[in-house]
């Protein structure tokens, strides 16, 4: 009987040139064949598909902004015209431009032709600039770019799993500038809001001087949900504070009242309202991942949707979990055995 034959499970790793390799008789690695890179693609779909159930912003728009957003112009120095600021050294200066926010560090760029080559030239503005356009224009038109520090929106970047159940992480949420999964943001308990007006109410403070203290948001209309599920919709104008942030307020006031989890209209349409997409960027590498979906597992879900609009679990994987995954799927294993079966002798 031949080793193919007896194949009775295929584990895939990186190959050389693009491919992958490798799998096993009985245990015992025996056999290595070069799997294309594109048949393993074909049972993936992007990641980048789910993007229009959260703040999604079209790429024409991204790339117009992203084309002059932290970069340099010509003829600038680094140096020159920054006034007292210029004899700081330029690791001090690195630090002190991270821990600004998103609207304070715009500012910076904008007050002269050497701000603005010292903004480009720190590795936190230039790669969000780069591959985070979509976090940042979303932070402004939420309100809440005077609330996110350009450092910890970095720190997500770079991050690779969901802070709260451990999978591929391919979006952000705003509010707390928290790395999440598509899932989490639909039913995370944290992810709940409480509005201005309500907070008002229950602290006693007035309004203007409640916004001056917490961050807030301000909800932006349209419609907002994942594939195949009921659609949130956003209609009118309000203002509306993460249950983290309204929990500590009320906690220090002595309140026992907690912001309650948001399970129904408007608080589900406001998880994805302030969310959007971040890829995972890989500093050794200079490369992003925006996760992929197995094809079989959306297939086999969207094939057992329940007519009444129910919420489908969804799961993204990196490139490298995406190999571990594909060498545990079932429906992937027989395709790939199939193929073996046909292309080696």
């Amino acid at each position: 009987m031949s080793a193919l034959s007896r194949i009775d499970k295929l584990s895939l790793s990186n190959g050389s040139g693009g491919t992958f390799r490798s799998f096993k008789v009985a245990g015992e690695e025996c056999v290595s064949a070069e799997v294309p890179r594109s048949m393993l693609e074909g049972f993936s779909t992007p990641g980048t598909v789910y993007a229009q159930s959260v703040c999604f912003w079209q790429p024409a728009d991204l790339d117009q902004v992203r084309s002059t957003l932290f970069k340099t112009i010509k003829g600038s120095s680094p140096r020159r015209g920054l006034g007292p600021f210029r004899k700081m050294p330029p690791e001090l200066m690195a630090m002190i431009l991270c821990q600004l926010d998103l609207r304070s560090g715009l500012c910076f760029s904008q007050v002269s032709r050497a701000a603005r080559a010292l903004i480009s030239g720190v590795p936190d503005y230039r790669l969000l600039g780069q591959h985070g356009m979509s976090s940042l224009m979303t932070s402004f038109r939420l309100k809440l770019a005077p609330h996110v520090e350009v450092g910890a929106l970095y720190k997500e970047m770079l991050a690779e799993n969901c802070r709260f159940c451990g999978k591929f992480g391919g979006f952000v949420f705003l509010p707390t500038v928290t790395r999440c999964c598509m899932d989490c943001v639909e039913k995370e308990i944290s992810f709940s809001f409480e509005t201005v007006t309500k907070l008002v109410r229950l602290t006693g403070i007035p309004r203007a001087q409640l916004m001056r203290t917490l961050p807030y948001a301000r909800t932006i209309a349209g419609s907002y949900s994942i594939p195949r599920t009921y659609p949130a919709s956003v209609s009118l104008r309000n203002w509306i504070v993460a249950k983290e942030h309204a929990d500590a307020l009320l906690g220090s006031l002595g309140s026992n009242y907690t912001v309650p989890e948001g399970k129904k209209w408007p608080d589900k349409a406001w998880r994805y309202m302030t969310s959007t997409v971040l890829p995972h960027y890989h500093p050794a590498t200079d490369t992003i991942d925006f996760g992929v979906e197995c094809i079989c597992e959306k297939t086999l879900r969207e094939s057992t949707a329940s007519k009444s609009y129910r919420p489908v679990p969804r799961c993204l994987y990196s490139r490298e979990g995406f190999l571990k995954h594909a060498s545990e799927c079932d429906l992937i294993q027989k395709k790939l055995l199939s193929w073996l079966q046909v292309s080696l002798p």
